[in-house]
């Protein structure tokens, strides 16, 4: 199969784009707020400031950041998929970590961006 997971992004999200890596596909599906601030202000608080925490925790390597990967919220895609496609679409997660992950899928990188928020 050329691209097993092509499908399931046609199904919940438009752009998929073969070319941009796998972890970076998936990013861009979890955005959903057009207007975050709209929304904040509608149940009323306001934001007024923000800050991001990255860190970086090492791990043993592809195969156990695909394990903490189904852990942590992304065994659906995996599931969504036929049986023989599953082979596929872990091979192509792999190999995105190997070829394009800024460190090889040696180290867990999570970041988060905190809100200062005030009520109205």
């Amino acid at each position: 199969m050329s691209n097993p997971i092509a499908g399931l992004f046609d199904r919940i999200a438009d752009g998929y784009d073969e070319d941009v890596p796998f972890y970076a596909t998936i990013g861009r599906l979890l955005v959903s707020w057009a207007e975050p601030a709209a929304e904040l202000e509608r149940i009323g608080l306001r934001p007024v400031g923000h800050t991001h925490a990255e860190i970086e925790l090492p791990i043993d390597g592809p195969d156990a950041y695909w394990q903490w990967l189904q852990m942590h919220g992304n065994q659906w895609l995996h599931d969504a998929l036929s049986e023989p496609d599953r082979a596929e679409f872990r091979r192509r997660v792999l190999d995105s970590l190997h070829d394009h992950h800024p460190a090889r899928g040696e180290r867990l990188i999570a970041g988060a961006v905190f809100e200062r928020l005030v009520r109205l």
